[in-house]
């Protein structure tokens, strides 16, 4: 079910930032069980290692999340705005410090009955938009690397284990 957060910023103040895609030796569906187990995202996840909330659809969520550049964990709430079990979860918030709305979406695209691929979208929209692009890009999109290979690396051990 898909909810569009709404947006009040023109197009020219909206930013993304995404992961490489990165294919999956195992199945969507266990990747999707990992995206949606927050209590253990410590166990894989070095970027997030801590969401509180429910995984569905409209559910409130904190999220404790690294900040490369401020070198601290931030603690972050957002509400999940997409939720379509098996490929997309997103959640998206307003950041008033930073005048704009961040949205992040998890993708997983089936590439068969064993395989799968992995990405992430970050939406930065708001005047201050292009100066979080600007200044977070580089370090995000890195961050959303290593967590994407992490997932990987958990799912095809779940995979095999299974």
């Amino acid at each position: 079910m898909r909810r569009a957060i709404v947006n009040p910023y023109p197009v020219d103040q909206i930013y993304t930032v995404r992961s490489d895609i990165v294919e999956i030796a195992a199945p969507a569906a266990v990747v999707w069980d990992i995206l949606t187990n927050f209590p253990a995202y410590g166990e894989w996840n070095a970027m997030t290692p801590a969401i509180t909330g429910e995984a569905a659809q409209d559910a409130k969520i904190i999220m404790k999340t690294w900040h490369e550049l401020l070198n601290q964990y931030l603690t972050l709430h957002y509400d999940i705005m997409e939720f379509v079990p098996g490929k997309t979860i997103a959640w998206a918030g307003y950041l008033p410090e930073y005048e704009l709305i961040a949205r992040r979406d998890l993708i997983i695209e089936p590439l068969g009955e064993d395989r799968c691929a992995y990405y992430t979208v970050d939406i930065f929209a708001g005047p201050g938009g292009r100066e979080q692009a600007e200044i977070n890009t580089r370090w995000v999109s890195a961050a959303f690397n290593r967590q994407a290979q992490s997932l990987r690396d958990r799912a095809e051990t779940m995979a095999m284990a299974a």
